[in-house]
């Protein structure tokens, strides 16, 4: 199996509110929930699709996001932020906090900025991220059919 993937988890559709999705990252795997409050399942997958698509041709950093609120409401985001050095992508999941400044969102929810990659907190401590490959996200768009 790729190094890289994400899933739907079917079984997890609850009342078109959230569904469970999993992330996978060389040996890091988890689970995550998508608000289905403002997007459907479709938006989520043609969002991470397209900007997957980005990223291997030109973009250096893009967002997955996985809880959208539309335009630039003041609620809170998540989503995972892909940033590209070489052949490497370095992936932190983030909150995107209702008073965060440093980003402006397009129609959809989707950042139109992406904040640059910082390594460590404030005060220090060094910011959990994964790594994978360009390759591994290509074939990870080549086995759904995204490419």
């Amino acid at each position: 199996m790729n190094d890289f993937y994400i899933e739907i988890i079917e079984e997890s559709v609850i009342e078109n509110e959230e569904v469970t999705a999993r992330i996978k990252i060389g040996d890091f795997e988890e689970s995550f929930v998508l608000s289905l409050m403002f997007f459907t399942l479709k938006d989520y997958l043609s969002q991470w699709y397209s900007a997957l698509n980005a990223l291997l041709k030109n973009q250096n950093s893009v967002a997955l996001m996985y809880w959208l609120v539309p335009g630039n409401k003041k609620l809170f985001r998540r989503g995972w932020i892909f940033y590209k050095v070489g052949e490497i992508v370095y992936i932190q999941d983030r909150l995107f906090p209702t008073d965060f400044d440093e980003v402006t969102f397009d129609e959809m929810g989707i950042p139109t900025s992406i904040p640059k990659r910082e390594i460590y907190t404030e005060e220090g401590d060094k910011i959990s991220e994964w790594q994978t490959t360009l390759s591994d996200i290509y074939f990870f768009l080549e086995s759904v059919n995204a490419i």
